[in-house]
C-alpha cells in the first residue's frame, strides 16, 4: 500500500457510520515508511471530523488512535470511555497531540517484524518497567 493510500484510511474511517466507526480498524503500515508530518494530519483531521460529527453526544466518547509495533499497524478505534480509560491491558499515555504517534509509525523500518533482540520475556516482572506507550486521544461528545 503506497503512503497516500495509508493516509487516506485514517480519513476514511472519520467518515464511517457510526457503528463501524466504533469499531477498530487495523491500517497496515507501508514498507516503505510514511512521513509523519502527513500521518499527524491525517490523525488531526480525523479527529476534528469526529469531535464536530459527535458534539452532541451525552456521554464520553473518546476516537483514539495507537501505533501496533508487533502488527505493524496504526489502529483507530472508538470508546464510549474518558481518554485515561480506554480498554488497553498495558500502560499507556494518552496525548492530545499524534506527534509522538505519527514519529513511531514514521520510524517503524520494518512493519510488522519484531527483531530478536526486541523480544522480551512474558514474564510479570518485566511488566514493571515498560514504558507506557502513547495513544492519541481525541475526547468527544460530553467528554470533549
Amino acid at each position: 500500500m503506497a503512503g497516500e493510500e495509508f493516509l487516506s484510511h485514517i480519513t476514511t474511517y472519520a467518515g464511517a457510520d457510526a457503528s463501524a466507526a466504533e469499531d477498530t480498524v487495523w491500517i497496515d503500515i507501508p514498507a516503505g515508511g510514511v512521513d509523519a508530518g502527513a500521518v499527524g494530519e491525517a490523525l488531526t483531521e480525523a479527529g476534528e471530523v469526529l469531535r464536530v460529527r459527535f458534539a452532541s453526544s451525552g456521554s464520553p466518547l473518546t476516537f483514539y488512535a495507537w501505533h501496533d509495533e508487533q502488527a505493524g499497524q496504526l489502529r483507530l478505534s472508538m470508546s464510549r470511555a474518558c481518554p485515561d480509560a480506554l480498554p488497553f491491558g498495558g500502560s499507556y499515555r494518552p496525548d492530545t497531540e499524534p506527534t509522538a504517534v505519527a514519529e513511531s509509525i514514521s520510524a517503524d523500518v520494518l512493519p510488522g517484524v519484531v527483531l530478536w533482540e526486541d523480544l522480551r520475556s512474558d514474564s510479570t516482572e518485566d511488566e514493571v518497567d515498560m514504558v507506557p506507550f502513547p495513544v492519541y486521544v481525541v475526547p468527544l461528545g460530553a467528554a470533549g
